[in-house]
C-alpha cells in the first residue's frame, strides 16, 4: 500500500492529464483531509481517493480494496507545489495549511504533543485533481481542510459542476478558526455555490438542533429553505467577526443531480478511530 500511495502522489504532482484508474471504476468519491478514517465508497464500480498529507496518518489508515490514499494536501489557491503544513491536536485532527486565528485554545496549545510543528508537504490543486479523473463520475467530494475548504473548491472554478454532492466543513456565526482563509457559510459558501448551481440541503453543527447557527428564531430547516434570509438574520446577531471555534458540516447538492444523496453514517461527522467509514 505504501508504494501505491507514493505512486499516486507522483502522478498527481506531475500534473498528469489523466489518472489511470482500475478498469472497473465508474464513480469516485474524493475526500480531502481524511485523517485516518476516510469514507470508503462501496461497490465494484466505486473508488475513494483520499488526500492526507501526514505520512504517519496515512500509514495507520486501515487498507481497503476501494480506497487509495494520496499523501498530499490540497491547496486553497489551486496551485501545486510544496507547502508548510502545521500539526495541531491529538492525531493531527486539527492540522492545517493555516495557523489558528486564536492561539492558545485546547486544540492548538500543547507543544508536548507537537502542536505548531511544521512540515513541508506536497500539495495539489483541486482543479488538477478533477481534470486527472477523465470522464469518471464524481459522486461526492468531502472536505475537512481546517479552513482551506472554500478556497480549494472555489479554485476549481466551473469544474466543481462535475461533482454531484459535496460535504464541506465551514465556519458559521461570523467566527474565523484559522487565519488567512475565507470559509464562511454566509459570506463565501452560499453565494458561490448558488452561482455554480448548488443548493444547501443539510447543515450539521454537532448533532443537536441547538448547535445550528441562529436564523433569527426561524425553524432549523429555514437554512436549507432560504439560506440568504438566514444569513441576513445571523449577520444582524453577529455583526463583528471574531476568532474562535465555530465549525459545521454542510451538504450541497448540484441542481439536477439525480438520485438521493450518498447516505452519511453517523461517524462521518466526526473523526473516530476505528474501521474506515463506508458510503454507498
Amino acid at each position: 500500500m505504501y508504494a501505491r500511495v507514493l505512486v499516486l502522489a507522483a502522478v498527481f504532482a506531475a500534473a498528469s492529464p489523466s489518472l489511470t484508474l482500475p478498469e472497473r471504476v465508474r464513480r469516485v468519491v474524493l475526500e480531502v483531509g481524511s485523517n485516518d478514517d476516510p469514507v470508503v465508497a462501496v461497490g465494484e464500480d466505486a473508488l475513494t481517493i483520499a488526500f492526507e498529507p501526514l505520512m504517519d496518518v496515512v500509514a495507520r489508515t486501515r487498507p481497503h480494496a476501494n480506497l487509495r490514499m494520496v499523501p498530499a494536501a490540497v491547496t486553497a489557491d489551486g496551485e501545486a507545489g510544496l507547502r508548510a503544513f502545521h500539526f495541531y491536536n491529538d492525531r493531527g485532527w486539527s492540522s492545517s495549511l493555516g495557523t489558528p486565528a486564536q492561539p492558545g485554545q485546547f486544540w492548538n496549545n500543547a507543544p508536548a504533543r507537537g502542536d505548531g510543528t511544521v512540515a513541508l508537504v506536497p500539495a495539489l490543486g483541486l482543479g488538477d485533481v478533477l481534470d486527472s479523473l477523465g470522464s469518471v463520475d464524481v459522486a461526492l467530494l468531502k472536505t475537512d481542510m481546517q479552513g482551506a475548504d472554500f478556497g480549494a473548491v472555489a479554485s476549481a472554478g466551473t469544474r466543481v459542476r462535475r461533482i454531484a454532492w459535496l460535504l464541506t466543513e465551514l465556519w458559521v456565526d461570523n467566527v474565523r478558526t484559522y487565519a488567512g482563509f475565507n470559509n464562511d457559510l454566509c459570506r463565501d459558501w452560499l453565494p458561490h455555490m448558488a452561482a455554480h448551481g448548488f443548493s444547501l440541503v443539510g447543515l450539521d453543527c454537532g448533532g443537536a438542533l441547538a448547535d445550528l447557527p441562529s436564523c433569527g428564531g426561524a425553524p432549523a430547516d429555514a437554512w436549507t429553505a432560504d439560506g440568504a434570509a438566514c444569513c441576513a438574520a445571523n449577520r444582524a446577531e453577529h455583526p463583528n467577526a471574531t476568532a474562535g471555534l465555530r465549525e459545521c458540516d454542510a451538504l450541497w447538492a448540484r441542481d439536477g443531480a439525480t438520485g438521493d444523496p450518498p447516505p452519511v453514517p453517523p461517524g462521518v461527522w466526526e473523526n473516530v478511530w476505528g474501521p474506515s467509514m463506508v458510503i454507498t
